[in-house]
């Protein structure tokens, strides 16, 4: 096999002229990102309990806490949330900020141009490291990545990990590359976003910087001994950050990240939440990454079948290997947990795009080669480029049907909540009129679909009623936080996901002002969805439809259609896609707000009357 010559020396990739692209691509691919963010839905009920709620309550005093934030167990480190409270301050100086959802989706589109920036430096290093053709290749994966379209944005420690893991190997991989920068990004993954577990996707930086130090010029133990001492002062000081926050909220030394892995390492309580096969992550790989998740599949058997072809490149070969090892090292770890979750996947992403690059160069270069065996570099060139083309023109049509079908299909709770704090904070009435009462919106077996208190105007809150969920839900923060002991609670935490009854609206459905509920039609499987028996019970009050937004109902609908979306004018082609109504009912009962107005309006008048006003 002819070894392909590098389309662009290291010279080339260093130019002023090539450089200066850098920065223009980078504010065009984090605007990109950013745009993108409050267009996905919010595909995981962890987030917004147990990221969204406390940085709600940091930010507004008011939230919903879950028991890993509780004193008794401190699973969770306020030190992720801080630069996102730190960011909303800063936004907070340039003018006052009222409506909560401009909140909520300034700061997703800040998490996703993040990503975005992460992105350009990941790939950057690529083509520095690897020729252009593998950063390209990267660069254009992540962007039409439908698992990058939702986790960009996503307030997730995995998330963030991702994040890191992106920016550590932009100073890993590159000659001139910093190992010091490298393993301080792996620290801060680790210690800083309250997931320990990210630690293994760093083993081969620390295992590669150690042997350089030890084996490189002027290699020495002593080297070795300064590269670990700076690593260990490193973590001293990002873990006394850490714990100085954490005490900030909790008011007593707690260390989240050694009480979360000895939870669901050594515990192994984590199949409390679910139990799922290794097919799971197959089917969520080939979801977000289709043709993509195939191809980085094919990697590391192509790089082995280079190895013994051509002997010459396996010094370049290692490197690659090395590049993609933590992919690896990461699936050998969460593929055996009984518990999956497609979050648990987001941190390898990168690497996925990554080892799809480096097979599609190389089964690229195979037809090239053969197709023109005999010299000829430029027309070899030319057919990896239509090579390169055709395969991602097949990704995009698939991967952009099945982003544009999460934001048609699933991002209903995000409008109904938007409808709803509208409603709530507007209103018919003038300012000063309207009633000051809590409004209250209640919600049954679509808990785990709410948006978060963003989504909630301050005068209004969320209550539950019983569905066929019977595990434990949330609960508002008091006032002080995580620092209450257990007997300060309204109502007791456990462990171990058992159902509180207390967490229900006392009094029922007759309680609530208004009820979000997704209407299911009956089906063999589900013969009385959560949520249908409240709008059916003759004891509730009368209630009346206030918006309704459509919500693909998966069951039903054939695996094609519901996977990606199908334009109208291609008419029934993957089977038809059944929808259900995501509505939100208004409850009309003794009108008390009106009282209070009326109430208003009469010691207006008494007080003009009087002269006093």
């Amino acid at each position: 096999m002819n070894k392909e010559p590098p389309i662009v020396s290291n010279h080339a990739l260093k130019s002023p002229i090539l450089q200066s692209k850098w920065p223009i691509l980078t504010a065009a691919y984090v605007s990109y990102r950013m745009a993108l963010a409050n267009l996905a839905p919010i595909t995981d009920c962890d987030e917004v309990y147990n990221y969204w709620e406390p940085l709600h309550f940091m930010i507004y005093g008011s939230g919903f806490q879950t028991w890993e934030y509780s004193k008794q167990f401190g699973l969770r480190t306020y030190m992720y949330l801080t630069p996102l409270y730190a960011i909303y301050n800063t936004i907070k100086l340039f003018g006052a900020i009222v409506d909560k959802r401009a909140v909520f989706q300034m700061l997703r589109a800040t998490l996703g141009g993040l990503t975005g920036f992460c992105e350009i430096q990941f790939c950057k290093s690529i083509s520095e490291s690897f020729g252009k053709f593998a950063g390209v290749s990267t660069i254009i994966s992540l962007a039409l990545s439908p698992g990058m379209f939702h986790s960009a944005g996503a307030l997730l420690p995995s998330a963030t990990v991702m994040q890191l893991v992106m920016l550590s190997s932009s100073q890993a991989f590159p000659q001139g590359g910093s190992d010091s920068m490298a393993i301080l990004y792996g620290l801060l993954a680790t210690l800083c976003t309250g997931w320990p577990f990210a630690a293994i996707l760093f083993v081969p930086l620390g295992l590669r910087a150690v042997h350089k130090e030890w084996t490189g010029p002027n290699g020495s133990i002593l080297k070795v001994a300064t590269l670990l001492s700076r690593t260990l002062l490193h973590t001293a000081m990002i873990q006394c950050v850490v714990s100085l926050i954490d005490f900030q909220y909790y008011k007593s030394i707690i260390f989240p990240s050694w009480n979360i892995l000895r939870y669901n390492a050594m515990q192994g309580d984590d199949e409390l939440y679910g139990v799922e096969p290794l097919s799971y992550y197959i089917k969520n790989l080939l979801l977000n990454f289709n043709l993509m998740a195939v191809m980085a599949v094919l990697a590391l058997p192509l790089i082995f079948l280079k190895v013994i072809v051509d002997r010459k490149s396996q010094s370049n070969l290692s490197k690659r290997m090395y590049a993609i090892s933590p992919m690896i090292i990461w699936f050998l770890l969460v593929g055996p947990r009984p518990h999956k979750e497609e979050r648990f996947l987001f941190p390898i992403y990168p690497f996925l795009a990554l080892a799809s690059s480096f097979a599609l160069e190389e089964v690229a270069n195979l037809i090239a080669s053969i197709t023109f065996p005999y010299g000829k570099d430029h027309a070899r060139y030319r057919v990896k480029t239509v090579i390169a083309a055709g395969f991602f023109v097949v990704v995009a049509l698939i991967s952009i049907g099945r982003s544009i079908s999460l934001h048609v299909y699933y991002t209903a709770p995000l409008q109904v909540f938007s409808t709803l704090y509208t409603v709530i904070s507007s209103g018919s009435l003038p300012l000063p009129l309207r009633p000051t009462r809590v409004v209250k919106v209640c919600i049954a077996g679509e808990w785990y679909r709410f948006p978060s208190s963003f989504m909630l105007p301050p005068n209004a809150t969320l209550e539950f009623l019983p569905s066929g969920f019977k595990g434990q839900l949330p609960q508002p923060f008091t006032e002080l936080g995580s620092s209450a002991e257990p007997h300060q609670l309204p109502q007791p935490f456990n462990d171990v996901n058992r159902e509180e009854p207390s967490r229900y609206i006392q009094g029922g459905i007759v309680e609530c002002d208004y009820l979000v509920e997704l209407m299911l039609e009956p089906t063999d499987s589900r013969n009385e969805p959560d949520g249908v028996f409240h709008m059916n019970d003759p004891t509730s009050a009368s209630w009346s439809e206030l918006a309704s937004f459509p919500f693909l109902d998966a069951e039903q609908t054939g695996i094609l259609r519901r996977t990606l979306y199908i334009p109208t004018f291609l008419g029934k082609l993957g089977g038809v896609a059944y929808f259900a109504d995501y509505k939100v009912f208004r409850q009309h009962k003794e009108d008390k707000d009106m009282d209070s107005v009326e109430s208003i309006v009469k010691r207006l008048k008494k007080a003009h009357s009087e002269g006093r006003l």
